[in-house]
């Protein structure tokens, strides 16, 4: 199903790939495979800022996202994820800084990120924040 949906990203129409991350989401949770669905929760999150979902609705996507990212302690993904999340809810008019609250890391913003990826010579986190 989780190959279905990523190759349903270039074949199918954007909210049918929703729907399916969502499904599969579900599943992975079921099965304890806590990497996968993070991954899938990205995905989600991605797709629905393609398909000109509210501002409002998508930041709360994102946080929920970001706080089940959290409790399941998949940080790596969860720093991608806050620094989307960032530009998602200063285009909505919020802060933007809830999920860098939640990442563990001694970051608040996409800045303090590239500071401390730069600092640290955190070649891959500089990737997360210039994509």
């Amino acid at each position: 199903q989780y190959f279905h949906s990523l190759v349903g990203v270039w074949i199918e129409p954007h909210q049918a790939v929703c729907n399916t991350f969502q499904s599969n989401y579900k599943t992975c949770v079921r099965s304890g495979d806590n990497e996968t669905s993070t991954e899938i929760l990205v995905w989600y999150c991605l797709m629905n800022t393609l398909c000109g979902a509210n501002l409002l609705a998508l930041d709360d996507a994102f946080i929920d996202a970001g706080r089940k990212m959290a409790e399941m302690f998949q940080y790596q993904l969860l720093v991608f994820l806050a620094c989307l999340h960032e530009h998602v809810a200063k285009l909505a008019g919020k802060d933007g800084s809830e999920l860098f609250h939640l990442t563990n890391g001694p970051f608040q913003n996409e800045n303090e990120l590239l500071d401390f990826a730069i600092a640290n010579d955190k070649s891959k986190l500089m990737k997360t924040v210039y994509f």
